[in-house]
């Protein structure tokens, strides 16, 4: 990629950490359209404010504009009317992750707290890792953070149904719950429950299929996939109430909780475990520390 990089966020906060990543990452960048409360903390972190237009009459060289797929703003005009390159927020992204081990969640009623749990394991292992949650989350210090020396990076599954012009494919698909909403990407729950089968169809070669085994559509993909794809059921954890304190229960042992937990959370909790036990997170590990997740109670 070029040294220098406009992003037109257009109100998103997402676009918006993600040229504040870029910037800590050693590129030099602008943006327009950024929501104001993120203002001050991107101009702290380098990053230089104002339109296509403003950046360029300055005198700053603007080698990539880059813009959510369905952008229509002024930026984008002026990016055309000077014969600048352009390109999707998600094929950058694309080219800055490729060749990491990813572990990516989709179809989720809380987005990114899977990932939050396992990468406050990694945290615990001194493991590093890149993550684009795509949604601010407990646990998570921004939505998203890219380095060179990562081999693992945490995705937010809507992502990889929105990456249009690459084929993106995750090592590790994680498949909690179909949760859909009437949407403009997903008009009908058919074109919905379509994304979803076509994100499972594309893990990586060898990879690996976590999937909530109580719903029967995962059920049915799961015992389609490639011969060379693991897929590994799952469930709610059992766990054991007393009061308001909640249990995580195994074999002969039991982990009590910091928080409350409902059914969604201990789903979540079991998903996140698996996964980090295909990252070298041993089970005993996993118990310690989740003893300690306060956060997820917030």
């Amino acid at each position: 990629m070029a040294e220098s990089i406009h992003i037109v966020s257009c109100g998103e906060t997402f676009s918006a950490h993600f040229a504040l990543a870029l910037q800590q990452k050693g590129y030099g960048v602008s943006c327009s359209g950024c929501p104001k409360a993120l203002s001050k903390e991107l101009l702290q972190g380098g990053v230089r404010l104002g339109t296509l237009e403003q950046i360029c009459k300055a005198g700053e060289t603007v080698d990539w504009v880059v813009c959510a797929a369905d952008a229509t703003d002024a930026d984008i005009k002026y990016a055309e009317s000077e014969h600048l390159r352009t390109m999707s927020i998600y094929d950058l992204l694309t080219t800055h992750i490729e060749g990491k081990a990813t572990v990516a969640e989709y179809n989720t009623h809380n987005p990114s707290r899977i990932l939050s749990i396992i990468h406050y394991m990694l945290q615990s292992q001194n493991k590093k890792c890149d993550y684009v949650a795509g949604t601010p989350v407990t646990g998570f210090p921004t939505e998203i953070f890219l380095s060179e020396n990562t081999r693992i990076c945490l995705l937010n599954g809507d992502w990889l149904s929105q990456c249009n012009k690459r084929v993106y494919k995750s090592n590790i698909l994680i498949l909690s719950s179909l949760h859909w909403r009437e949407n403009k990407l997903y008009p009908t729950f058919e074109s919905y429950l379509d994304a979803c089968h076509k994100v499972v169809e594309s893990i990586d070669r060898n990879g690996t299929l976590i999937y909530n085994q109580t719903v029967s559509a995962f059920q049915e993909w799961a015992e389609s996939v490639r011969d060379d794809i693991t897929a590994i059921p799952f469930k709610a954890h059992a766990c054991r109430r007393d009061g308001d304190k909640c249990f995580l229960t195994r074999s002969k042992s039991e982990t009590e909780l910091p928080f409350a937990c409902d059914e969604d959370l201990l789903l979540d909790l079991n998903a996140a475990r698996i996964a980090c036990r295909q990252l070298g997170i041993t089970e005993n590990a996993f118990y310690n520390k989740i003893a300690s997740a306060s956060f997820l109670g917030k």
